[in-house]
């Protein structure tokens, strides 16, 4: 027989595979073991640390969750608003009083539209700050 001809096993003959190892089957690489793996909110708030950012002003929401999460484990303080408008006004005043940007947060739809009545306010003032919303 040559080798380009199979061999035909009958009967009673062991499985091809027999002599073949089962290889685990994988996802993709795995991570190293020192591996740092941070979720979205915590990479954004490592990410407003390393600006200098010393607080974040919005309404707490079911959506803000792990963001607030995240911003509870930094040194970035969270200011509780009870309307929308007032955080962007919040986050202008500490820019317009310390120079530091700060944050305000909403949820999407009307919430996002009410920081825009402070985003405005300070667009106007030339003071900066960073609105964040929601996207679900």
């Amino acid at each position: 027989m040559s080798a380009a001809t199979p061999a035909v096993a009958g009967p009673g003959a062991a499985p091809a595979t027999a002599g073949l190892a089962a290889k685990p089957l994988t996802a993709g690489p795995s991570p190293a073991p020192n591996t740092l793996q941070l979720t979205g909110a915590q990479t954004l708030v490592r990410l407003l640390q390393a600006e200098g950012v010393p607080a974040a002003f919005g309404i707490v929401g079911g959506k803000l969750a792990p963001l607030l999460h995240a911003l509870s484990q930094s040194p970035i303080s969270f200011v509780g608003v009870r309307h929308e408008a007032a955080a962007p006004m919040m986050a202008a005043a500490v820019f317009a009083g310390s120079g530091r940007m700060a944050v305000a947060l909403g949820e999407m739809g009307p919430g996002g539209l009410n920081l825009a009545s402070g985003a405005g306010c300070a667009f106007n003032n030339n003071l900066a700050l960073l609105l964040i919303t929601t996207n679900q």
